[in-house]
């Protein structure tokens, strides 16, 4: 198990995974700070409905705690905060995992406007180019 993974119960009833930099954190050792530094937080959303056959299912997703942003550290007031437990091994994986993802999106969403970019920058060259052809030409 590794301690720098860590479930969060929030006093919202939101459940949230996130790593830490101190390996000994526990409801204790923040009741008396303002804040928590909290890296990489994911809330889960679960969701239930009912199958074909009738039985109860229910779906768990990931997304990031503050989405549309490239921030990775935030500060989360110890206010909200109901309890923290360490993260079960399977559960730190997936949450690896889901960063990881996060990561690469990020990665591919910066290449494609970077190609966007350049070719806004192209087509700028172009436009400044047929003004400067332009009132050359008025001249």
């Amino acid at each position: 198990m590794n301690p720098h993974f860590k479930s969060i119960r929030l006093k919202n009833g939101d459940l949230m995974a996130c790593t830490v930099t101190e390996d000994s954190l526990t409801l204790t050792t923040i009741k008396n700070r303002a804040v928590l530094e909290v890296i990489n937080p994911v809330v889960f959303n679960s969701f239930k409905f009912m199958d074909p056959d009738g039985g109860l299912v229910e779906t768990i997703s990931m997304q990031p705690l503050v989405p549309m942003t490239d921030s990775e550290v935030f500060e989360l007031s110890t206010d909200h905060i109901f309890t923290v437990a360490d993260m079960r091994p399977q559960a730190a994986e997936r949450y690896t995992e889901f960063i990881e993802h996060l990561a690469q999106v990020k990665l591919t969403d910066g290449d494609e406007q970077d190609d966007h970019q350049d070719q806004l920058s192209l087509a700028e060259e172009e436009l400044l180019d047929m003004i400067k052809l332009d009132t050359k030409m008025i001249h």
